[in-house]
Order: C-alpha cells, then structure tokens, then sequence
C-alpha cells in the first residue's frame, strides 16, 4: 500500500497513434507553445507515454499528475494511466504527517499526556483523510478531461 494518495486504472481508445498525437497537440499546453488557444492540460508526450496535468482557473495543490503509457493494440490503444499528486504536495503531506506523530511521541512518552497525544495523532489522521478526500475529487475532475482526449469524438 502506498502512503500517498494515488490512482491506476487503464482505458481503451479507439483513436490511432496518430489522432491521438493530433488531440494531444490540440489538448495539452507544451513548455514551447506560446499560443493564445485554450488548453485543457499541461505537460509533454511522445509516442509511448505522456505526464500530463489539468489546468485550472483557480490552483488546487492536490490536482493529480498524470502519467501514462500508450500501447497500440488492434483495436486502438490501451492507456494506463496513474494519477499521484505533485511532489510538492507529497512533500508537504509528509512533512506534517511526521510533524505531528513526533508531536504524539512527545507527548505521550515526554510528558506521559495521553489526551494531547491523542489530539495531535487526530489532527494527523483528519489532514491525512481530507488530503485523500481532495485529491479523489480532483481526480474525478481529472478523469472526466482525460475522457475528453481520449474519446474518438
């Protein structure tokens, strides 16, 4: 099991390779574009991958990257896809997580306060919890864009 939120999953296209770097081109904002269009992603792909990321009106530090794997089959392409959240965001997950159970620690084996111990292992398990919470609904949101790309519409 995996301490940072994160997603798998994979999804069939019927597109080409081709079309499907046409809708990427279309869809996803590259370092070097400088175009006026309206992009619904940000990253880089090529003909086996792609690590892409949605953009948003207002920022949200638990918007998913998404990393794929494109993989021609007969009848189209087979996507797998992960969705994980940015580095910094794991970062500052980590960061409080650790902070707060040294927190416990210390209040339960320093001062032997098992309701301040307790307090601070709860304020732990609540930001773990909304931070899985806000990053499943940024997901979704994600999901529903990336259906958008790959859809042969």
């Amino acid at each position: 099991m995996n301490f940072f939120p994160s997603k798998v999953e994979s999804q069939l296209s019927t597109l080409s390779i081709h079309d499907l770097i046409l809708r990427f081109s279309s869809l996803v904002k590259t370092s070097e574009d400088s175009s006026e269009q309206q992009f619904i992603f940000q990253g880089s792909w090529n003909n086996e991958g792609f690590t892409i990321s949605q953009i948003l009106k207002k920022a949200n530090k638990y918007t998913p990257v998404i990393a794929g794997e494109i993989t021609v089959i007969e009848d189209g392409l087979l996507i797998n896809v992960r969705f994980s959240l940015s580095r910094m965001a794991k970062r500052r997950l980590l960061i409080f997580t650790i902070v707060a159970l040294a927190l416990t620690a210390f209040f339960i084996l320093g001062y032997n306060s098992w309701l301040y111990g307790i307090i601070t292992f709860g304020i732990a398990m609540v930001n773990y919890i909304l931070a899985r919470e806000h990053f499943d609904a940024q997901a979704n949101k994600s999901r529903h864009a990336l259906k958008r790309l790959f859809s042969a519409e």
